[in-house]
């Protein structure tokens, strides 16, 4: 009989009630996929002699089945006893947590990638967030179809400059499983919104020069041209400076350009000059 049946092991044996003359070197069960399992394959090895014996089936996979059938071997052979089969259990789904993007002060994008259905049916799958670590889905959650595969869900309803931590969920019959956990942070402005004189044009992400985790820091457009013919420095004159590339150089760049050319009207002078909803801090854009 089979007995003690796990995702992963379950318990059998067998009694050899005869050696036909010849001792019993090996005995134990054997298991497959396939019909017809032999010692050659996946076995144990539980003594010899004959009489009972109890066997440790392991290595399995979770909801499949299988074939097990005893074996015992002397100096004749291997000889086998009745086939049983027997199915092992479901477990909880695979799922990973994709990551997050589209993050603004109230919503973000996330979703995941179900792998494995554990063996029974897919229910529910989506992503759950809280400003605490480790959220489940008795707190804020997407609901976002069944089955395995990917999906896409959208977070709502958050709080602009607040840390959030996020996963995916997969549910089945056995219970639910969760992806691997991702915090973001929502920013305390957006782009396009109005702010210190102009208009939000890029919010700094990880990896930029100046970010910091946890603070909200970006670039601000002056709300409408200033000029649409003024050139950017003092043509064909070498300036000391004015060379960085990279965001965050464009206010040492005008700095540079406006120390180093005194021409009237050129577009370094200009934002160095304006005043915008009383901030005078303006500086060229960056190349980058």
């Amino acid at each position: 009989a089979i007995s003690n049946i796990t995702t992963n092991s379950a318990s059998s044996g067998g009694n050899i009630t005869t050696d036909n003359g010849l001792s019993v070197t090996a005995r134990g069960v054997c298991w497959s996929t396939s019909s017809n399992p032999v010692a050659t394959g996946s076995h144990t090895s539980d003594g010899t002699g004959t009489g009972n014996f109890t066997s440790s089936i392991t290595g399995l996979s979770a909801a499949t089945t299988y074939y097990v059938r005893t074996y015992a071997t002397n100096l004749q052979g291997t000889y086998y006893g009745n086939q049983l089969n027997f199915n092992t259990s479901a477990t909880t789904p695979t799922v990973t947590t994709n990551s997050v993007t589209n993050v603004v002060s109230a919503t973000a994008t996330c979703g995941g990638n179900v792998t494995s259905s554990g063996g029974a049916t897919v229910t529910a799958r989506g992503v759950c967030w809280n400003t605490s670590q480790n959220p489940t889905t008795s707190s804020n959650h997407t609901t976002d179809g069944s089955g395995t595969g990917t999906f896409t869900s959208s977070i709502t309803g958050l709080s602009p400059g607040t840390t959030y931590y996020v996963r995916a969920y997969a549910t089945n019959s056995v219970g639910t499983a969760y992806g691997y956990q991702i915090s973001f942070y929502t920013p305390t402005h957006d782009i396009g919104e109005s702010y210190q004189g102009g208009i939000i044009a890029y919010i700094l992400q990880f990896g930029d020069p100046g970010f910091v985790a946890g603070q909200t820091h970006g670039l601000i457009a002056a709300p409408s041209d200033q000029s649409t013919g003024a050139e950017w420095g003092c043509n064909g004159t070498t300036i000391t400076g004015a060379d960085g590339t990279a965001l965050g150089t464009g206010n040492q760049n005008t700095i540079d350009i406006v120390a180093g050319c005194t021409t009237a009207g050129i577009a370094a002078r200009l934002c160095s000059d304006l005043v915008l909803g009383g901030y005078s801090d303006w500086y060229l854009p960056c190349k980058d």
